[in-house]
């Protein structure tokens, strides 16, 4: 298995990931969450499904971005290191796995503190509002 073809795995991955970001950030429209819970969203209850879904799309233009580059890199790739096979498959396709797994928890791990940032925030702002 070539250095290329492990770019050219590695970002079709990475792309089929972010799409399903980018589903789920579709799933979250507010919208679709009004109908499942048969009654209107208002307040600060109709700006938490916004915030998860934006943070989903950044998460896929991300990964989408990443995947691109490494789509990128295969095709500009040249020389012995990119195109001569090394023969060990299992190890280049268990290498791919270990880096999209490795990808998707740091890209996790990124979505929730950057959602529970935001919520934290706009809980703050709620509470400054002074009640007349």
């Amino acid at each position: 298995m070539t250095v290329a073809s492990l770019l050219s795995l590695l970002s079709a991955s990475l792309s089929f990931v972010a799409f399903a970001f980018f589903m789920i950030g579709l799933a979250r429209t507010t919208r679709l969450a009004a109908r499942r819970r048969q009654k209107p969203v208002y307040g600060k209850d109709a700006e938490r499904p916004r915030i998860a879904q934006r943070v989903d799309w950044q998460c896929a233009a991300a990964l989408f971005g990443i995947a691109l580059v490494a789509v990128v890199a295969s095709r500009l790739g040249t020389g012995p290191a990119f195109t001569e096979p090394s023969g060990n498959v299992v190890g280049g396709a268990l290498l791919v796995a270990a880096i999209v797994l490795v990808v998707v928890l740091l890209t996790l791990f990124l979505r929730h503190a950057i959602v529970s940032r935001a919520l934290r925030r706009q809980d703050a702002g709620q509470r400054r509002k002074p009640s007349r």
